[in-house]
């Protein structure tokens, strides 16, 4: 059996668009249809550019690259906790980076910090996960 410490410093990217059909899907799929993410005009007398992508939408993002990815088919999300720290817009290409902090192989768990980035190279939300690791 692997030792988890070797996964000390891993870490996986990917790239998301965020489109008006993404944000649209995920409030259908949640029932979440808030106007602030769905209606460009409420948004802009909240004092946003346009209508915002729902902060659970990219928890969606951050497990996709735990599943596919970092830890990938063995992995099993088991937390996520995320700072929201700018506004997410259609037409924003999202950058979710996790990389493995610590290990635990007493349990075979990692934690992973999260950093998400858009094109602009501002960070749109901070946080960390948690995964199992099921054995090889």
């Amino acid at each position: 059996m692997e030792e988890l410490e070797q996964w000390i410093g891993r870490s996986a990217s990917r790239e998301f668009a965020i489109s008006e059909e993404l944000i649209t899907a995920f409030a259908d799929l949640t029932g979440d249809r808030s106007p602030i993410h769905v209606d460009d005009q409420y948004a802009r007398r909240r004092g946003l550019r346009a209508r915002v992508a729902h902060g659970a939408l990219q928890g969606g993002l951050v497990s996709c690259v735990v599943g596919m990815d970092l830890p990938g088919e063995r992995g099993l999300l088991q937390e996520l906790s995320l700072r929201f720290r700018q506004p997410c817009y259609v037409g924003d290409v999202l950058t979710v980076t996790l990389t493995v902090q610590e290990a635990y192989e007493s349990v075979r768990t990692i934690r992973l910090g999260v950093r998400i980035v858009n094109q602009d190279g501002k960070v749109v939300a901070t946080g960390t996960v948690q995964s199992g690791i099921a054995p090889s």
